[in-house]
């Protein structure tokens, strides 16, 4: 890269990390291609078709959210897409922290990222060079069992972040697939949006132990 190049990108990137941006994401759920189920695709897609995600951004913290959730009319498609309840995500302790409810509001911060390998594989995306990255998400109640993603991020934003809970790679996930049949993808992006200051972002109720939302929560889906 020439040097007025270079120092061009040098700015934008350190003109970028001082402020808020936003991703907007779309949802698509296909049939499960393992089971052949198209339960989810038949129920949950046109809620999902009708909705967007948004992931705000800046050089520490995220914000993931929805269309829906901001308007005060969450579905089941914030849920499949994981910010049911806002979801904010600490780059430097590798940590989600979000309100979670069962017999009154709680805090919870988890540490379940995704376990990625990434490829040598690319390909153009959203207008962006993307990278093709592998991972395995646990699920929370058995971690003897697991879910496949397919993440593509681009270096060309490089925040470590996406959708869902598929942070840490390094870049922003322009392109995902999880469990097989739940797609992501962005849509647009709009650097210095500043609606949201990520970093005031706190959330209410009794902090929650692993141990015990995990007690919890099998205890709400009847384990």
């Amino acid at each position: 890269m020439k040097p007025i190049l270079l120092l061009s990108f040098v700015l934008f990137l350190n003109s970028c990390y001082c402020q808020t941006h936003k991703a907007v994401y779309s949802l698509k759920i296909e049939a499960n291609p393992i089971t052949g189920s198209t339960q989810q695709k038949d129920n949950i897609g046109p809620l999902a078709e009708d909705n967007e995600f948004y992931l705000y951004f800046n050089n520490q913290n995220s914000y993931y959210t929805s269309y829906n959730v901001e308007n005060n009319i969450k579905d089941m498609s914030d849920a499949i897409g994981g910010c049911y309840d806002p979801v904010k995500y600490i780059y430097k302790t590798k940590k989600f922290q979000y309100n979670t409810e069962f017999d009154k509001k709680y805090v919870f911060t988890d540490s379940n990222i995704p376990i990625w390998t990434v490829t040598k594989e690319t390909k153009e995306i959203s207008g962006y060079t993307c990278i093709k990255a592998t991972g395995v998400y646990k699920d929370v109640i058995n971690p003897l069992k697991s879910y496949p993603i397919e993440a593509w991020f681009t270096p060309e934003i490089p925040y470590p972040i996406g959708p869902k809970y598929f942070t840490n790679l390094p870049g922003l996930v322009v392109y995902s697939v999880f469990n097989n049949y739940q797609i992501f993808k962005l849509e647009k992006i709009k650097f210095n949006d500043n609606t949201i200051d990520i970093d005031a972002v706190t959330f209410e109720g009794d902090e929650l132990s692993d141990e015990r939302y995990i007690e919890l929560l099998k205890q709400q889906l009847g384990y």
